[in-house]
Order: structure tokens, then sequence, then C-alpha cells
């Protein structure tokens, strides 16, 4: 038996007057109901037990019915073929079909509450889909199943969520922001939010441990923080034009590229010990010396393209792979005086398209014969004297000095962020927003290296500057 209930106006917008219907049935009797529904309904809310028959017949709802909610009906098992759902003959309990609401014309969704198991694509390419809530109790949101739904700006998941499926909110170019910290999510999978062009603001949970490759290229994020993480793959995080901030583990696993094609990235805290092939390739503002301090090697196309002026090699570097500097042409100076006559092994093209003899490769006194007679090393322009200053000067407007064990930063037109950290990328200091001058007592600083990144407030003008204690 179904109860049948019309609301009469709730509502007038702006295209018309609104509608709305409430329907309470047993399972198989929807499309009955369906089949009397009025033109001129726009809401419809079904409550009660529903099977796949059901949910076939949503599909010949009236144009009209623009927001759908399901939240208060229950998907029970249904034995027997639907014609909508070829090739099938058993449905399971709690379960959404493939491609359900492919390509509607729904603005609004609710979906059932205690999903556990949803098909592929369930709402990809409805561009005019504006919300959709995923109901309590829901654990998965299958793959592709926002995909291209490009007028989607708000999205509600809830607690219960476990795993969300690859592209699941690919090209959803509309939705700005999303908050995702209070669910039960580890992994994120392979380009999740890819294409998301007005994404500046996710909220992740602190445990994410695994992601994907590509999963907000494209997107508007600009700061993002991985504590946990245990695996990055391919290119997971590159590809993100105003990203500027990252923050993960530095004894996680990283595919290639992972923070490759990154214009706007400055500040990188935390990196592993081997860095992988195009890790930070065309990513130009960051400077690789916090990283490169702790690492032990440097794999090809590594730093390509990189805008570093001074280049500090940490004691633990083994070896350099080919292209690691490729055209990193502002490239002044080098300091290796922390590994002493240890000469670390090098491709002969680790800094092609680039001039080493008007490099200065920075060695002490008892080294500089060895580094002079090594074929690649040897081109540069080997000296002794001591590129750890503490007066590091003044460049766009941006003054850093060392006194008193006080580290000075300033910058008329103000210090939008700067960042330390230690020589091993992890760091310990930070500012947004400081004003025109910033101190920190570097007299308790671990190590004997700081790197030191600073950016003014007019965006302009973007310097990185290294001290050595």
């Amino acid at each position: 038996m179904k109860r049948l209930m019309i609301f009469s106006p709730l509502l007038v917008a702006a295209a018309g007057l609104i509608q709305g219907a409430r329907v309470e049935v047993n399972p198989g009797e929807l499309a009955d109901y369906i089949a009397t529904l009025s033109n001129d309904v726009t809401n419809l809310k079904v409550v009660g037990n529903i099977d796949a028959r059901d949910l076939a017949a949503l599909r010949n709802l009236p144009a009209s019915v623009l927001e759908l909610n399901l939240q208060e009906s229950r998907v029970v098992a249904y034995s027997g073929a639907v014609e909508a759902f070829p090739g099938r003959e058993r449905f399971a309990a709690d379960e959404l079909p493939e491609a359900l609401f492919y390509q509607s014309n729904f603005r609004s969704i609710y979906l059932p509450a205690g999903v556990t198991r949803m098909g592929e694509a369930l709402c990809a390419g409805s561009a005019a889909l504006e919300e959709v809530v995923v109901s309590e109790g829901t654990t998965q949101l299958a793959p592709y199943a926002l995909n291209n739904c490009s007028s989607l700006t708000t999205l509600l998941l809830p607690e219960s969520l476990e795993s969300m499926g690859r592209y699941s909110l690919a090209g959803c170019s509309s939705l700005e922001s999303l908050s995702m910290s209070h669910t039960k999510v580890t992994d994120l999978p392979d380009a999740l939010f890819k294409g998301c062009f007005s994404l500046a603001s996710v909220e992740l949970p602190t445990g994410i441990k695994v992601i994907g490759s590509e999963i907000l290229a494209g997107s508007a994020v600009t700061e993002l923080s991985l504590p946990a993480l245990e695996k990055g793959g391919a290119y997971a995080l590159a590809g993100i034009p105003t990203l500027r901030s990252v923050t993960v583990s530095p004894t996680a696993g990283y595919g290639e590229g992972f923070l490759a094609d990154n214009p706007s990235l400055v500040s990188v805290s935390g990196s592993p010990a081997a860095i992988p092939d195009l890790f930070l390739a065309n990513t130009p503002g960051t400077d690789p010396s916090g990283l490169l301090s702790g690492a032990s090697s440097a794999g090809e196309y590594s730093f390509a393209n990189n805008a570093v002026r001074t280049l500090f090699l940490g004691a633990d570097i083994n070896f350099i792979d080919a292209a690691s500097f490729a055209g990193a042409g502002q490239l002044q100076a080098i300091s290796a005086t922390d590994l002493g006559d240890r000469i670390p092994e090098v491709a002969e093209n680790a800094f092609s398209r680039l001039d080493p003899s008007k490099v200065g490769l920075h060695v002490t006194e008892e080294s500089v014969s060895l580094w002079k007679e090594h074929p690649v090393w040897g081109l540069f322009n080997v000296r002794t004297d001591d590129i750890g200053v503490r007066e590091v000067g003044t460049d766009g407007n941006i003054t850093i000095n060392l006194s008193g064990g006080v580290l000075n930063v300033s910058a008329p037109a103000g210090i939008a962020f700067c960042d330390l950290y230690t020589q091993d990328g992890v760091r310990v200091a930070t500012a947004r927003n400081a004003g025109i001058d910033y101190t920190v007592d570097m007299s308790e600083f671990p190590t004997k290296m700081a790197v030191v990144t600073v950016e003014s407030g007019d965006g302009a003008r973007r310097s990185v500057k290294l001290l050595v204690r």
C-alpha cells in the first residue's frame, strides 16, 4: 500500500511555482505512483523500502522534478529481471546500480541511507546537478560517481564514508570547497579532484595514508598537509597552479613527478631521502637546498628548470642523476663544504643547459684538489671561500640577516609568508602576514644550516635565502 501526499505550493521562486510531493511506498510500487504524478511537481520525496524496480522507475520521472529526496528510503534486495539494468537478476540490499542517474536533469539529489554498494558513474555527466547529499550509513562513493557534474556546488559527505573511487569528483568545475575531515577515508584515488578548477579548500582527514596520481590537478588549492602519508602515486600533487605550501611525511614512498609542474609552490616540508625522478620538475620557486640537505640521492630531472641561485649539498648526498638540475639557469653557487673530501657521484648531464664554469663550487681547503680533478665537478669554478655568510643581503627589497643568534627578516611591502627549515627539510617556524619585520631566535636551532623562504606582500617579488650557522 502506498500513501501519496501533495504539498501545494511550498515556495515561490523567480522561475515560478515550486510544488513538492511525498510518497510512502513498499517495494515495487513506485512505478504506479510515477505514472500518476502531475507535471507541475518539482520536488519529490520517497519514504519507505524500495528495490531495483523502484530505482529504475525513477528514470521515468517527469522533467519538472528537479529535486529528488531518497534520504528516508532504504534499498532492499530484489531477485528478478529489471529492463533498465540488463544482464542482472539479483540486486543486493543497500545497492545503487551503475549509472542510475547518469546525465540526469536533477538539480538536487539526496541519496538513500546506508548505501554499501554503489555502481560506477552513478550521477556522472549530470550538468544541471547543483547539490548532492550522501546520507549517513553510506560507506563508499563509487568511481566516476559525480564525474563531470559541472554545476555541482554543494556536496555533503557522511561520517560513515570509508572510500572514494577514482575520478569520482573529477570535472566538478563549480565546486569551491569540500569538508571531508570527519569521514573515515584514508586513501585518495587517482584523479579524485582532477579538473575541479574552482576547488580552493579541501578539509582532508588527518589520517590520509595513500594518494593516487593527479588527485588535485588543475584545482585552486593553496595549502596541503598530509602528515600521515605512507605512499604517494606518480604525479600525485602535480599540476596544481595555485599550490604554495605542502607538508608531507619524509618516510613516505613517492612516485615520480610527485610535486612537478607547480609554478606557485615555494614551501615543502618533509621529503624522501631518495628524491624520485621529476620530483619538483618545472616548479621553479621551491628552493631544493632544504630537501637536498638530508637526501641521499636526487633522481632524473628531479629539480629541472628550478630557479635556485645558491644550492647547498648535505653531508648525506651520494648521487645526483641525469638532468637533475637541467635548466637551472639562475644557479650561481653550490656549497659542498659539508661533504669534505667525500665527492658524490654525479651524472655527466646533471646540470645540463647551464655553464658550470660560471657557477662557484665552494669546498673545503683540504679537498679542493679532489673536486678540481673530478670529470664533472671539475668543470665548475671550484673555490674555498665561505659561502655560508651570516649577512645574506637584500634581494627584491627583502632583507635577511643573522645577528647575535637572531634571524631578522624585513620587507617594506610586508611579509606575506616566511618559513624556516632545518637542513633535513623539517619546517620549524612559519609566519603569515607578519608585517614588515619578523624575527626568530636561532640560538637553539638544531642544525648547522637553515633554509629561509620569504615572499613580500605585493606578491610580485619573491626571494629565497639560505643561512649557515
